[in-house]
């Protein structure tokens, strides 16, 4: 069961992830999956640091509405 909803939820990220514009899949893939710093990924992208804080937030709040959406049509 565990293996089922750890599925379900990276598929469910993944497809919210889809939905991103480049520049922030690629800020949240930096700084969460390569777990660079904001000044590290301003460094990479050519960016000021306020910028990747900005992407950083919009697109987490993207996701998290995404995924809110999602769960709101699952829902029987």
């Amino acid at each position: 069961l565990r293996h089922i909803l750890e599925t379900q939820l990276r598929e469910a990220v993944d497809r919210a992830l889809e939905n991103l514009t480049p520049v922030r899949k690629e800020v949240l893939h930096l700084f969460y999956w390569e777990e660079l710093s904001v000044a590290e990924i301003a460094g990479c992208l050519e960016l000021p640091d306020g910028t990747i804080k900005t992407h950083l937030f919009r697109g987490r709040r993207e996701l998290r509405e995404a995924l809110l959406r999602g769960l709101r049509r699952a829902d029987p």
